[in-house]
């Protein structure tokens, strides 16, 4: 654990910046391979997150579980904090290494506001992850009637939900 990450931890902003200011990387990782970034997108510290950006952190950047700061915005559902690592070039579909992007993230933990964004910024609905479940098929499960809709109107294979629903394979 470094000074930075510990920073960021307790949301300090102040000791954020005097730490960036003088010299503290942004790209610091602690054995699980999570930097400061990823900790603002789990605990939503957005103003922590944008002054990380502005000194080089990388939205794009994935843990040793291979999950990126949009992927844990997306499933703790901070709006304004996935927004700002879009506009910020995040990758909407880049997945874990599950297979697992935000957008399934979001379908499955039924999310309206996230799904509706990342559907906004071009996420695939159709994408599956390695157990070959979709973003539909995630929020069917959970009985998320609105994700279903918002990922319907956006082109989702309606034919997977039959599937699961049915039982049958492929």
């Amino acid at each position: 654990m470094t000074a930075l990450l510990l920073a960021t931890k307790i949301n300090s902003t102040p000791h954020i910046a005097a730490l960036l200011k003088a010299g503290s990387s942004p790209h610091e990782r602690n054995s699980r391979g999570v930097d400061a970034l990823q900790i603002c997108a789990h605990k939503n510290y957005l103003s922590a997150a944008l002054l990380l950006l502005q000194h080089g952190a990388s939205p794009n950047v994935r843990s040793l579980s291979g999950s990126s700061p949009l992927i844990q915005a997306a499933h703790f559902g901070h709006v304004t904090l996935l927004q700002l690592l879009l506009e910020q070039g995040a990758l909407h579909d880049e997945p874990n290494f599950k297979g697992t992007t935000a957008l399934m993230r979001a379908s499955q933990e039924g999310n309206s506001s996230i799904v509706a964004l990342l559907l906004a910024h071009g996420a695939c609905p159709n994408t599956k992850n390695k157990e070959q479940m979709s973003s539909l098929m995630l929020s069917a499960q959970r009985g998320h009637v609105d994700i279903v809709e918002l990922l319907l109107k956006a082109g989702a294979t309606a034919n997977d939900l039959t599937k699961q629903v049915s039982g049958g394979g492929g």
